[in-house]
């Protein structure tokens, strides 16, 4: 078992740092450009607070190591110049952890990614933190970290438009919806529709039209990857009410995007 992990850890190594060895002179140059955080000192006393309100799922001894493993070895690529590839590699570890319900982890070692993936990651945490049914209180502190790492000038808008979706999501789930729509506007179409999804996952009765319009709506874009957050919320609708023969039909037989 320790060769296997051992021997992932190796191909992970490989995976990440190849491309880096590959860079031209010009690549590199752009690559070195720091784009590293300043944070405020109030920032670890409240991510410790909401650290503090979340619990992990269960996990096996291996598939815990192995998670330990890929972020170490994630953070040993050297931060000058490859501060962009080097946190990227981070967020895919954290986001396969937070995935396999494991938050308090993905806390623990968040601060070491130093760029605006940071802000991306407590977005997703202020999300699951929701799911756990941790207090508003204590996640839009949090939230608001991130917030402000978007409202950083250095930070360009494609980014700043992935930080605020994260944190319009992490709202929508604590069901405050005129929050969350503040943050998804301005964010890249594909992007915004996530917080949809979101919506639609706890979609009730008295919200399922509005959902449904806006399921519809980007159903018809000519971006792949809009149609498929439209296809993930028709998915999530069909599950919330799948005991209701008409709405099931409606959208397993009747969706604009051609489901089932």
């Amino acid at each position: 078992m320790k060769f296997f992990a051992a021997l992932l850890v190796c191909v992970l190594t490989l995976s990440v740092l190849n491309p880096l060895q590959a860079m031209t002179p010009a690549e590199r140059e752009t690559e070195s450009q720091s784009d590293e955080l300043v944070l405020t000192k109030d920032t670890p006393a409240l991510v410790a607070g909401l650290k503090a309100k979340l619990k992990d799922q269960p996990l096996g001894d291996m598939q815990r190591q192995l998670l330990e493993y890929a972020f170490d070895v994630a953070t040993l690529i050297p931060i000058d110049p490859h501060i962009k590839s080097r946190s990227l590699a981070q967020e895919k570890v954290l986001t396969s952890a937070l995935q396999a319900g494991q938050p308090v982890f993905v806390l623990d070692r968040v601060k070491q990614i130093k760029n605006w993936r940071f802000a991306a990651m407590l977005g997703m945490v202020g999300s699951e933190a929701a799911q756990q049914g941790v207090s508003q209180e204590v996640i839009e502190p949090v939230l608001m970290i991130a917030s402000d790492v978007a409202k950083d000038p250095n930070v360009g808008d494609w980014r700043r438009g992935v930080i605020r979706t994260r944190i319009g999501e992490a709202f929508a789930w604590l069901q405050q919806d005129d929050v969350a729509n503040a943050f998804q506007s301005g964010a890249e179409a594909h992007e915004a529709g996530q917080v949809t999804v979101v919506r639609a996952k706890r979609s009730t009765q008295e919200t399922y039209a509005l959902v449904r319009e806006q399921l519809d709506a980007m159903s018809t874009s000519q971006r792949f990857e809009v149609v498929y957050n439209a296809l993930e919320g028709y998915v999530a609708l069909a599950e919330r009410f799948y005991p209701q023969s008409e709405r099931r039909a409606e959208l397993v037989y009747a969706n604009p995007a051609g489901l089932g």
